[in-house]
């Protein structure tokens, strides 16, 4: 849901790339969160064979209510580290996240 917030005209595909995943998951993925209302899709104005996929009211306060509880907890399980050891775990994340892209 993050991808789909994030991404302007946001396609099955787009989310497939951004995720690493198969067209046909990301497919079934959103699929998934269109039937629990979270998102929908319409038409691309430019191209009649895709669709953009875009997150409902429902699925927007869903995804700003999850990242709120993730940035919460994230603080509470970091917060014994020292900076120096933040600093550290937020490199290595970093390059483990760009590694492949």
């Amino acid at each position: 849901m993050r991808v789909i917030a994030q991404t302007p005209d946001c396609r099955v595909q787009d989310i497939a790339d951004q995720l690493t995943i198969t067209s046909g998951g990301a497919g079934q993925a959103v699929d998934r969160i269109e039937k629990a209302g979270h998102a929908q899709r319409r038409p691309h104005p430019a191209n009649r064979r895709s669709s953009i996929v875009e997150l409902t009211t429902q699925g927007r306060a869903l995804l700003d209510a999850a990242a709120a509880t993730l940035d919460r907890e994230t603080e509470r399980r970091l917060a014994p580290l020292s900076t120096a050891t933040r600093t550290q775990l937020t490199d290595s994340l970093g390059a483990l996240l760009t590694q492949d892209r």
